[in-house]
């Protein structure tokens, strides 16, 4: 639980089955659409439908692209009060920030995606935000938030 009293799901959650775990420590190489990032996103969802489904707020964070999340958060609409966050900033920062944690983050794709900005790709401008019916507010991470993260803990909490 956190402040906000309502658990927190994060996409970067690794799941294995007991029967999977290993018994000697091993590295996890992430690439984009690997069989463990697969399965975190499968439990991802999974718990988005399972809280709400039993009384629970829940708040989500992922950066996903909207034919990855539309599908699956869309039915959540039925089972309470949807709101979305979404967050952006510009390209170069988005570049700085993933440079900086590229070594420390060990269960994201991020040298891929670094690779893939370096080739020329236009990732940012063309990454497509969520497009569900439901509040929604844009929040600019460039420097601070835009708006305040006040401002945005109180549209979280507007029912």
């Amino acid at each position: 639980m956190n402040r906000l009293g309502c658990w927190r799901a994060r996409r970067s959650v690794a799941t294995r089955s007991r029967e999977e775990w290993p018994t000697e420590p091993t590295v996890h190489d992430p690439t984009p659409g690997d069989v463990l990032t697969q399965r975190a996103l499968a439990v991802f969802f999974e718990l988005l439908h399972l809280l709400p489904e039993r009384g629970v707020t829940v708040v989500a964070e992922a950066a996903r692209q909207d034919e990855v999340w539309r599908a699956d958060l869309a039915p959540l609409t039925a089972l309470g009060s949807l709101r979305l966050v979404q967050c952006h900033t510009d390209p170069a920062t988005a570049w700085q920030r993933i440079s900086a944690r590229a070594t420390s983050r060990s269960a994201h794709a991020d040298h891929a995606l670094l690779q893939v900005f370096a080739s020329g790709d236009r990732y940012f401008e063309q990454f497509r935000r969520l497009t569900i019916a439901a509040p929604t507010m844009d929040v600019d991470t460039t420097a601070g938030y835009n708006p305040t993260i006040e401002q945005v803990v109180a549209f979280i909490t507007t029912t």
